[in-house]
């Protein structure tokens, strides 16, 4: 990957959902081919506008460090964002896709960002941009 763009959904351990029960969610989707690759979610997406194909590489965290990484986050106090779940998280989805790719991704990515809402009530952050592409104003 060229340049690599990084979306975390924040979430609390106990709420994780395994990868592969997320693998089995997405693989509904006839553009979406996951697999799994040792400890990572590899979904393989084939866009049907342009032919090409990208991939977007999921894998979970709860190191330590996720627990201060989302106290921080919690503090910039976005509206929309409740700072208290935000605050509780001590997990997350570590998402990573080529920039490049990112006309072929950007509907998998939507996907993917509202399945993990809904699943695991994670909040998503968009490490590029400094954004979290689902808050509710």
């Amino acid at each position: 990957m060229a340049s690599v763009g990084t979306w975390l959904a924040m979430c609390r351990s106990e709420h994780l959902v395994p990868l592969e029960a997320l693998a089995s969610q997405l693989e509904q989707d006839p553009d979406i081919t996951p697999g799994i690759d040792g400890d990572l979610l590899v979904l393989t997406v084939q866009d049907p506008l342009t032919g090409r194909t990208a991939t977007i590489n999921i894998g979970i965290s709860r190191a330590p460090h996720v627990v201060l990484e989302a106290q921080e986050l919690a503090e910039l106090q976005v509206p929309g964002v409740p700072p208290g779940a935000l605050a509780a998280c001590s997990a997350r989805y570590e998402i990573l896709y080529d920039l490049e790719a990112s006309d072929e991704l950007t509907n998998p990515l939507l996907l993917l960002g509202q399945l993990l809402g809904q699943l695991s009530g994670a909040i998503v952050f968009d490490a590029f941009n400094g954004t979290f592409p689902f808050d509710e104003p």
